[in-house]
């Protein structure tokens, strides 16, 4: 499932062109879903994470093709729901935030990679106040990258280390309490 976060990351060191050999690599076998995923299926998550991944790259074949105004007027309808996911933030609507910044994420051109990554990065703060690690640490790292030089964006790396931190934090503490009984 971590692969699917390095998608859009162009390249590593001397390797060209990664986030197409991921992209073939991760679809090679894959089918989208007629409908939605069970929830009950042990592959759930995963799931859901190609079926996305596979609209990633639909609508990336897409904006090949797509008349520059459209794409311009995306990048707009993307920066007004950014907005109203700032708005939510800052009246203290995490959840709401984080919905918004999704639906900007569906919005936002692929070419856009500043204004997604203050998307994901946005969202990962979400997923670190909600409690959800998991997505936290994906968004972040779907942020680093976007950003050019590759994991230099600050509070995407602050975002994931909390994370990190917290989790580390957590295993002490269980590991302590343990001990006790």
């Amino acid at each position: 499932m971590a692969l699917v976060d390095l998608v859009e990351l162009p390249s590593l060191g001397e390797h060209k062109q990664l986030s197409e050999v991921l992209t073939s690599v991760l679809l090679e076998d894959y089918r989208p879903h007629s409908s939605p995923p069970n929830t009950k299926d042990p592959y759930f998550r995963t799931h859901k994470l190609l079926d996305s991944f596979s609209a990633l790259q639909t609508k990336s074949k897409w904006e090949k093709t797509a008349p520059k105004e459209d794409l311009q007027l995306k990048q707009a309808a993307a920066l007004v729901v950014k907005l109203e996911g700032n708005a939510r933030f800052s009246s203290g609507d995490i959840s709401g935030a984080a919905a918004k910044y999704t639906e900007a994420l569906a919005l936002c051109p692929v070419k856009a990679k500043k204004e997604r990554l203050v998307l994901y990065s946005n969202r990962a703060q979400c997923h670190l106040l909600l409690r959800n690690p998991e997505g936290a640490i994906s968004d972040a790292t779907r942020a680093l990258c976007l950003h050019n030089p590759v994991n230099r964006h600050g509070r995407s790396l602050w975002r994931r280390a909390q994370v990190h931190f917290c989790q580390g934090s957590l295993q002490v503490a269980e590991h302590k309490s343990s001990m006790l009984v």
